[in-house]
């Protein structure tokens, strides 16, 4: 029977060595402690084989030396195979032979079956632009939907107000389905003498495909603007990428709109 370790993409086995050698993760731990770092319903079967390596006579230090050695393999394997695409949206020359952000998104929504990560810097007529992976969380039930946004405060506003309004609109003209995601906000975007803004592009599914693009979920950037974006399989790129946001939501710096 092949090993749980050969499930892992590069980036899980470079966590779990770093976590052997500073020693959050142990050998004798149970699953719940490599959870964080593996795919859903892996972390018995990477827990098992930790254990049984300690039970081999190695040390945390030999097998994080084993998954570190593993994991620079695999992220070769993964940069060989790794596809890159140009995602366009607008006009287009002669011989072009880039593929289109409206029909991408879409494609990328249909395929989801665990996570959705998205992130934008605008949102206009959301509901044309999200129907179809609402539509996919209903077919998925366990899919999960992570959307980091942008959340304006107008100078007549307090932060409270600014959160209060989005919501509002979020669930009338962008998201009106009863499934909603989680949505997370860079609250220094309220601090107006700052003037900071969260405007990274992205669309990242089941951590295996991201696009990564210029334009925001709004119609004009799907249809008329001139945008342009990278589609990408890179597997060790697509994690480090989700990794950044996911840590700032673990450090308090991006925060969650509640109260749907």
């Amino acid at each position: 029977m092949s090993s749980p370790l050969l499930k892992l993409s590069a980036n899980q086995l470079y966590e779990l060595a770093a976590g052997l050698r500073n020693r959050t993760i142990q050998l004798h731990a149970g699953d719940f402690v490599v959870a964080p770092h593996v795919p859903h319903g892996h972390a018995g079967a990477v827990a098992e084989e930790l254990l049984r390596r300690k039970h081999d006579g190695m040390t945390a230090d030999h097998v994080a030396d084993l998954l570190w050695l593993l994991a620079e393999q695999r992220m070769l394997v993964e940069r060989e195979h790794a596809k890159l695409d140009l995602v366009w949206t607008g006009p287009e020359g002669i011989g072009s032979a880039s593929r289109d952000t409206r029909v991408v998104v879409k494609e990328l929504f249909g395929k989801a079956k665990s996570n959705v990560l998205l992130s934008t810097y605008a949102i206009y007529d959301g509901a044309a632009f999200f129907k179809p992976l609402a539509d996919r969380m209903v077919e998925q039930p366990r899919l999960t939907v992570e959307l980091f946004v942008n959340i304006d405060r107008k100078a007549h506003q307090s932060a409270e107000q600014a959160v209060e309004k989005f919501t509002s609109d979020f669930t009338k003209y962008h998201w009106p389905w009863p499934q909603k995601p989680r949505v997370f906000y860079d609250p220094r975007a309220h601090d107006l003498a700052q003037t900071s803004v969260l405007h990274a592009k992205c669309v990242i599914v089941d951590g295996a495909t991201a696009l990564i693009s210029s334009a925001n979920f709004t119609e004009a950037a799907s249809n008329r603007n001139i945008e342009a974006g990278v589609l990408t399989t890179d597997r060790t790129l697509i994690a480090t990428l989700a990794s950044q946001f996911r840590r700032l939501v673990v450090s308090g710096e991006l925060v969650e709109v509640k109260g749907w």
